[in-house]
């Protein structure tokens, strides 16, 4: 048995259990041990003056109960389970809660719920359950936020930021995932992430239409309508389109610049031509010593050559 499941069998069967996750009517049973190490605002709480090294119960009710259980399979894991699409039924609570005492291995065998440990992508989805799974994520980064545990955070900003990679988003559903991260994390790095999404957004939708009617564009009208989003995910927005512009720019200017050069080409290649006839217009005599007079030339009518119309002899125009 593998350490991972000997941690996840010590959390569905809640036996040896030191503390206890409170969050509304579900009550989650886990170990200082593994919860502490991993999180120093739970570890402070438990060896401070504070209620919950007395009542060893961690209040948290502010965050969802789904959103309690994968933080609490992370702490055993280092992963959790991904979130449904918002019609999918639910899966029953996967960690151990509050039960009537009994011996451990019977409690592990009435445990029913385990977590599911499943990768199953979802980017394939609707963009609606997409924008509604990274809510979900960025729900995750909070409480990942919330009490320190940094590894979580990365996590559920890796998952974002795969989502948001992988599956289409509007400007104003991206504005809207913004206005969440702003409001229930303290994390930056989501705010790049969504900040650097909606960049490439726009500088596509610019791409796609050459004018914008701005009293017209419901997009526009959506990007007005969030006022609220804080400066910093709108300064990483703005310094994200700008970025994208210079890189779209730097392309276009790179493009201008070869088209230039290859009409320069032709054009000299052009002159050297007008330069090599006015040569044999001049020329008293034929370039292949043995050729007799009078000299005169022609251009070649299939191959457009410049020959001798005595001897044939073809001229290189580029010497």
């Amino acid at each position: 048995m593998s350490p991972e499941e000997v941690l996840l069998k010590l959390l569905n069967s809640g036996g040896l259990s030191d503390l206890q996750f409170s969050c509304k009517d579900v009550k989650v049973k886990v170990h200082k041990a593994i919860v502490c190490i991993q999180s120093p605002v739970i570890r402070t709480a438990l060896q401070g003056n504070f209620k919950e090294a007395a009542s060893r119960v961690i209040d948290m009710d502010s965050f969802d109960p789904d959103v309690v259980r994968r933080f609490t399979e992370f702490l055993y894991t280092g992963d959790y389970e991904e979130f449904p699409a918002p019609d999918t039924p639910k899966a029953g609570p996967a960690a151990a809660t509050t039960k009537p005492e009994g011996d451990g291995e019977d409690q592990d065998k009435d445990s029913a719920n385990e977590i599911s440990s499943s990768n199953e992508s979802v980017a394939s989805g609707d963009s609606s359950d997409a924008e509604h799974i990274v809510s979900r994520h960025l729900l995750m980064n909070s409480i990942g936020d919330y009490y320190a545990v940094q590894d979580l955070v990365d996590l559920a900003n890796a998952k974002t930021q795969s989502l948001l990679s992988n599956s289409v988003f509007s400007v104003s559903a991206l504005l809207s995932l913004g206005e969440t991260a702003v409001k229930v994390t303290g994390d930056k790095d989501v705010l790049d992430i969504i900040a650097k999404a909606t960049g490439r957004v726009l500088a596509l939708a610019g791409d796609a239409e050459s004018e914008v009617d701005i009293d017209a564009d419901p997009e526009i009208d959506i990007m007005a309508r969030h006022e609220d989003l804080l400066s910093y995910f709108g300064l990483r927005l703005l310094a994200s389109c700008r970025r994208e512009y210079r890189i779209r720019k730097d392309s276009t200017d790179h493009e201008q610049w070869e088209d230039r050069r290859a009409i320069q080409q032709y054009e000299n290649r052009i002159a050297m031509h007008d330069r090599a006839v006015m040569n044999l217009l001049n020329a008293k005599q034929c370039r292949n010593q043995g050729c007799d007079p009078p000299y005169s030339f022609m251009i070649h009518p299939q191959k457009g050559e410049v020959i001798c119309r005595r001897c044939r002899w073809v001229f290189d125009l580029c010497c």
